[in-house]
């Protein structure tokens, strides 16, 4: 099968892949857990601010401060006096890093919501492995029920003035990608009488990270890939299954933590020479389960 040429990466996205695996790589212990207080030397974050900046103003507005359940929201200053839609955000990092406040993802909502005029509520949800599925679906789900209950109101009057819930999209990447199909299937199965005041007008996945325990078609041809380790068992295509003498399991590791590790296996052998289209066409294999 012939493989369609990828465009080049520039360079600075290839130094920016390497270091953020060479991190995620050193701040994840041997035992699965990650190290918060050293990815916090890392990870730049933003404060939310009330004064625009580059047309956009924010504010971190609490859901639950028990479990650390907050969003920040984006309002752009050139709103007018009509309605604008909601564009509510998950954020990526593979369940496990990452944030509203980090610095990348501050920067692109306010963009969203400079360019798009609309405004956009970008959501701190549990991380694994300390919380685990469903947590951030529950999460996100708890969000969604705070603006249907008009919980923005008492948070920003002038920003729920300007919402129009009618028009709510929901939009993530890679994990966050995931979140906004599993968040969709949860408010639809509510839909009939549970939402009064927000309707899902529409879906915005970014390269979504997705898994699963049974391999598709498209992963059997993986085999003979230099990345994939094929096992012969069925399986999480691309993960580590080692078999023992007359075909005994002697070692598996088909957990979250030997996915993410062979996406990372796989991403430092073939991104410099593949383009991003190619990468995430064949998948980046993964898993819900925190």
């Amino acid at each position: 099968m012939t493989q369609r040429a990828s465009p080049p990466l520039p360079w600075k996205t290839r130094l920016y892949i390497a270091l953020l695996s060479a991190v995620t790589d050193g701040v994840r212990r041997s035992d699965g857990t990650i190290n918060r207080c050293l990815l916090s030397f890392f990870d730049a974050r933003s404060s939310a601010s009330a004064k625009p900046r580059r047309g956009v103003r924010t504010a971190d507005v609490s859901v639950d401060p028990s479990r650390d359940l907050w969003f920040r929201l984006f309002v752009p200053s050139s709103a007018s006096s009509g309605r604008i839609p909601v564009i509510v955000y998950f954020h990526g990092g593979g369940f496990a890093y990452l944030s509203p406040a980090s610095r990348a993802y501050d920067a692109f909502c306010r963009r969203i919501c400079r360019e798009i005029n609309a405004l956009v509520v970008s959501v701190n949800y549990r991380l694994a492995p300390e919380h685990r599925y469903p947590a951030p679906y529950e999460d996100a789900v708890d969000v969604l029920r705070f603006l249907n209950d008009g919980g923005l109101a008492s948070a920003d009057a002038t920003a729920a003035g300007l919402a129009d819930l009618s028009r709510c999209f929901l939009a993530g990447d890679s994990a966050g990608g995931n979140m906004v199909h599993h968040v969709a299937r949860r408010w639809a199965a509510d839909a009939p009488g549970g939402w009064k005041n927000l309707r899902l007008a529409g879906m915005v996945l970014i390269q979504p990270f997705f898994g699963g325990e049974e391999r598709t078609s498209r992963r059997c041809g993986w085999r003979g890939r230099r990345w994939c380790r094929w096992s012969g068992r069925t399986g999480c295509g691309g993960c580590s299954c080692r078999r023992g003498r007359a075909g005994t399991t002697r070692r598996r590791t088909c957990s979250g933590r030997g996915l993410m590790a062979s996406w990372r296996r796989r991403c430092r052998r073939r991104w410099w020479s593949w383009g991003a289209s190619t990468h995430f066409r064949t998948g980046s294999g993964g898993t819900t389960r925190g």
